[in-house]
């Protein structure tokens, strides 16, 4: 899960503390940066002045530093920065706001949580005792960098990831709300593995009587919510199995699922590609690995597979677990799962949408 977040080029100096306090207290912010961030930097030169403080911040220690540069250099190969404005625009900046009204007009929409400096946070408003704010109106939380590690979005995001579980009878819609929206809004791809992804849709196909109330079964239901959040041309790719009895081809599979989503004329999705192993009685094994990945570098890798989310509520007694993963080995093992599966001898691809 990640939250949206903008920070102040001068934020980066926390005042006379001693060196292992600093380290401690910018430790603490880019780890969840790092677990649950992405950074959204309002114009070109705000981000410019962010990079300068790193490299230049009298204040800032060498630990510190090192981490920050690190930190960035992740954060960019995992496509996790985003700057709005233009090249040249510097009347957007997070460190020259100092009033709500200012932050709203350059924040809202963009921004979940801005991390500001002490010397800003007065006369925006924060609680000395806390340096938190949550500003109801704009939906942001305003946060010095001491504050950050108990920002209520951020904990949010923490505690589901560490949770990792959806009990029965809970709502397959809040599930998108809390854990997979804030990891596909605004991406521009999504890869889904799961040996046993198309089965529901088959059974729906086959009218089995266990599908009779079923609204849409999961497949279809993250197309339409993908649809609606992710960049404009964003790719995703399904990556299944038919080594099961009941199970149809590749073009028909393709078929099905256009039938079933009705895609509009316009959407988020530039291309929905299905690639299916067609294996049956083959001595190799498809990946058992069940998980959806996104470009950010974070992916949801599940116990079960994922038509724990066919019905509307998950009815299955066990619930559903599932578990966060950003850490970069963690999901290049992701990865490699959906390579190895892409490598499977009769595995076939089959485009379901291409928009121009």
């Amino acid at each position: 899960m990640l939250a949206r977040i903008a920070l102040a080029s001068d934020a980066l100096s926390v005042g006379g503390l001693p060196p292992a306090v600093a380290n401690q207290l910018h430790e603490g912010l880019l780890r969840e940066i790092q677990s649950h961030g992405r950074l959204i930097f309002l114009s070109a030169p705000e981000r410019n002045a962010l990079v300068r403080a790193v490299k230049s911040e009298a204040e800032l220690p060498h630990t510190a530093r090192a981490r920050w540069i690190e930190t960035l250099v992740f954060l960019h190969k995992q496509q996790r920065i985003s700057v709005g404005g233009s090249e040249d625009d510097d009347t957007l900046a997070l460190a020259s706001v100092r009033t709500l009204n200012d932050l709203r007009r350059v924040c809202a929409g963009h921004v979940e949580v801005a991390i500001v400096s002490d010397a800003a946070s007065l006369p925006l408003g924060l609680p000395e005792d806390t340096g938190l704010l949550t500003d109801h109106q704009a939906a942001i939380e305003v946060a010095t960098p001491a504050a950050v590690t108990t920002s209520h979005t951020l904990a949010k995001h923490r505690r589901r990831a560490e949770r990792g579980f959806s009990e029965t009878g809970s709502s397959r819609d809040s599930f998108w709300d809390d854990v997979l929206k804030p990891m596909a809004d605004g991406a521009r791809s999504a890869t889904v593995l799961d040996g046993y992804l198309f089965r529901s849709l088959w059974d729906m196909e086959d009218n089995k009587p266990w599908t009779r109330n079923w609204r849409t079964e999961q497949v279809v239901w993250l197309l339409r919510n993908l649809d609606s959040v992710m960049a404009p041309g964003a790719e995703v790719r399904l990556i299944s199995s038919r080594g099961q009895s009941g199970g149809r081809d590749v073009p028909t599979t393709a078929d099905i699922i256009y039938g079933e989503w009705e895609p509009p004329t316009s959407g988020s999705l530039g291309r929905v590609s299905i690639s299916v192993w067609e294996g049956v009685g083959s001595k190799l094994r498809f990946p058992h690995d069940r998980h959806i990945r996104f470009n950010y570098g974070v992916a949801l890798q599940f116990a079960s597979g994922l038509d724990r989310l066919r019905e509307t509520r998950i009815t299955d007694p066990d619930g559903m677990s599932w578990q966060y993963r950003w850490d970069s080995d963690a999901v290049g093992a992701l990865r490699a799962s959906e390579r190895r599966a892409l490598a499977l001898p009769g595995i076939r691809t089959e485009v379901v949408v291409e928009r121009d």
